[in-house]
Order: structure tokens, then C-alpha cells, then sequence
């Protein structure tokens, strides 16, 4: 659980400063509402898959670990 989310906020991390470079807008919006994350990684999955893959199995790792604890 603990790799997971610390993976999860590395990644996480990593997009917004993608999403920053891409325009202020993007990097606000993705700042302050997921959605807006999501929206500019299906845009631009070219550039950012690495990561938001990463951020997806670091998720997945993240909830097995939350399901084991209880």
C-alpha cells in the first residue's frame, strides 16, 4: 500500500508538471479538478503515457495494499 501511494503521488506529480508546461490553464485546472488531469492525459497520451500508465498500476497496487489492510 505504501509503494502504491507514494507511486500514485510521483506520478501524479509528474503530469501536472507536464500539464504546467502545456499551458497555465491545463496545469490549473488539473491542479484543482481531476477530471481536467484526466481530460489532458487522453489528449495528449502520446506524450505523458509513461507516467499515467505508472500513475494507473500504481492505483490498482495501491488498492490491492487498502484491501488487505481492511
Amino acid at each position: 500500500m505504501l509503494i502504491g501511494g507514494l507511486g500514485g503521488l510521483i506520478t501524479v506529480i509528474v503530469l501536472l508538471i507536464a500539464a504546467f508546461q502545456e499551458g497555465i490553464g491545463w496545469g490549473l485546472g488539473s491542479l484543482f479538478c481531476g477530471i481536467v488531469l484526466l481530460v489532458f492525459c487522453i489528449k495528449n497520451f502520446s506524450e505523458v503515457q509513461m507516467p499515467f500508465l505508472a500513475n494507473i498500476g500504481f492505483s490498482i497496487l495501491f488498492g490491492i495494499g487498502r484491501a488487505m489492510v481492511g
